[in-house]
């Protein structure tokens, strides 16, 4: 994975893992209905603690947090998705260089496709509440490599030899 700190608090992050996503804003056990999510993995205690020291006015920095899935144990991120803001979320996919844009509408395939890697833009939102000084995580843009089965791959092409067929 590659960090990039821009300007106003900007992440841009290259070749990225994402997990526990909800694109869709599924109610679960861990999730309010409505709310779209999905953790970015950190790689490193190196990059977690770059994340963390990079702090805003309030002096907050990233909340990177420590979770364990069953034996493994993981840094993250948790970013929210945000349809409902002035400036919506740009999303691609891309399926072996055919890329679709999605939207708020289409957006729910993110959570049940295989994902490659991700490259990602995440922009902060900065304040002190009522618990002390904050940093959130909403995702601004994002370019999703999906992972394809093989076969999948060998039926789309099959596929379009059949459209190219002359009867």
């Amino acid at each position: 994975m590659e960090l990039n700190f821009g300007p106003r608090g900007l992440l841009d992050i290259k070749d990225a893992s994402v997990k526990f996503r909800n694109f869709a804003g599924a109610k679960s056990e861990y999730n309010r209905g409505g709310e779209r999510n999905f953790h970015l993995i950190i790689p490193n205690q190196e990059m977690a603690d770059a994340l963390m020291e990079q702090k805003n006015d309030y002096g907050a920095g990233w909340n990177v947090k420590i979770k364990q899935s069953g034996e493994e144990t993981y840094l993250s991120l948790p970013v929210k998705v945000n349809f409902d803001s002035y400036n919506p979320p740009t999303i691609f996919l891309d399926v072996n260089g055919k890329v679709t844009k999605l939207d708020e509408e289409t957006v729910h395939i993110l959570d049940r496709i295989s994902i490659n890697s991700v490259d990602l833009m995440i922009s902060p939102y900065d304040g002190d509440g009522m618990y002390g000084p904050f940093r959130k995580a909403y995702l601004k843009s994002i370019w999703v490599y999906q992972d394809v089965d093989p076969y999948e791959e060998r039926y789309a092409a099959y596929r379009e030899s059949l459209e190219e067929a002359p009867f």
